[in-house]
């Protein structure tokens, strides 16, 4: 499991209840300044429901701050591991595996398009990937 770029992100306002910059988020989390500002918007969504909220001041940045502390608490203890880690589907062997199982459990065709939109890669990669698979069937049988 990896953490997630909102979790990232929800660390460093977190930290110090201080302001950041997107150019300060970005520089720590190693992406471009638009999928800081995209994120904390993502964030900022889950936030408002679950009683906190991310503050946008022009000039200064980003601050995190609680708005309903029971209701943020219970959100921390049940819900936020949701959004805190994802499995890592992007990696070689997990998607080798996704493949595997899809290919011996289903006795229908598979279009190629339809498991690199599931995977979330391009159809290249999917071909790359259907050659391992067979490398691998191939030694196992």
């Amino acid at each position: 499991m990896i953490e997630t770029r909102i979790k990232k992100i929800f660390d460093c306002l977190t930290k110090d209840h201080k302001y950041y910059s997107s150019k300060k988020l970005s520089d720590a989390i190693e992406v471009s300044d638009k999928t800081i500002q995209k994120d904390i918007k993502d964030l900022n969504e889950i936030l408002l429901k679950n009683g906190a909220r991310i503050i946008s001041k022009r000039g200064k940045g980003y601050k995190f701050a609680v708005t309903d502390d029971t209701k943020f608490s219970f959100f921390l203890k049940n819900d936020w591991v949701k959004y805190s880690f994802e499995d890592d589907i992007n990696s070689n062997e997990n998607r080798i595996e996704r493949l595997l199982s899809q290919f011996l459990l289903t006795n229908k065709y598979l279009k190629s398009e339809d498991l690199a939109d599931e995977l979330i890669v391009s159809r290249s990669q999917i071909q790359n990937d259907i050659k391992e698979v067979r490398r691998i069937l191939k030694n196992t049988i």
